[in-house]
């Protein structure tokens, strides 16, 4: 099987890095950031995948939004680094996000105009992406979201309470907390453990709020 050769998967991220930047969006480590507020920030990733075959690379946009306050609040309940833009409340495959609501991958050869195809995808997501970020302006809508869409991710039993508890709404958060430690009560593995002792810090009345 012929995969995407290193050097024409660099020169496409290259190309699509100087795309991102003319509408406005920050390179980043893990793909390009945009702040909508002092808190709130859109994030673009660009996974890609060469198992196709035939010198295929395929990118697969994912738009996400986040909260610093928030991703800061969870990263130091798990003992973890906090790093700005990293990490994303909600997200989700472009494609799911424009009228046709299905998974839309970019592909790439070397024959092919890369240039222009990644123009169309930069289009692609400042006209269905943009106004996906712009509807999460708020940390209530990032919560509710997270709570009741599809646009959440595997942190959801983490970042939900502690947004709770940043919004102010310790009720929810305590409910939320404890019908996940109820559903966790018989298991003793990794992750069990790792929400159990995140539920007891989020808890604890004496600790440092950022």
């Amino acid at each position: 099987m012929v995969t995407a050769s290193k050097e024409f998967i660099k020169r496409v991220f290259e190309l699509a890095n100087n795309e991102f930047c003319k509408v406005g969006w920050t390179k980043r480590k893990s793909g390009f950031s945009a702040d909508l507020s002092e808190d709130i920030y859109g994030v673009i990733g660009l996974n890609k995948a060469i198992g196709r075959g035939n010198g295929i690379l395929e990118i697969n946009p994912i738009v996400g939004v986040g909260s610093h306050k928030l991703e800061k609040m969870v990263m130091e309940l798990l003992g973890q680094k906090f790093q700005p833009y990293a990490g994303a409340a909600i997200g989700r495959n472009v494609g799911y996000l424009t009228p046709e609501k299905k998974y839309k991958p970019w592909l790439f050869r070397e024959e092919d105009d890369c240039k222009t195809l990644l123009a169309g995808m930069v289009a692609t997501i400042q006209k269905y992406g943009r106004p996906f970020i712009q509807e999460h302006m708020e940390l209530s809508a990032l919560c509710e979201a997270m709570r009741h869409s599809k646009f959440g991710g595997p942190h959801d039993q983490y970042r939900i309470p502690a947004a709770y508890m940043l919004l102010g709404n310790k009720i929810e958060a305590e409910a939320f907390l404890e019908t996940k430690l109820n559903e966790m009560s018989s298991r003793n593995d990794l992750d069990a453990e790792s929400f159990r002792r995140f539920a007891a810090k989020l808890r604890d009345p004496f600790r440092h709020q950022a």
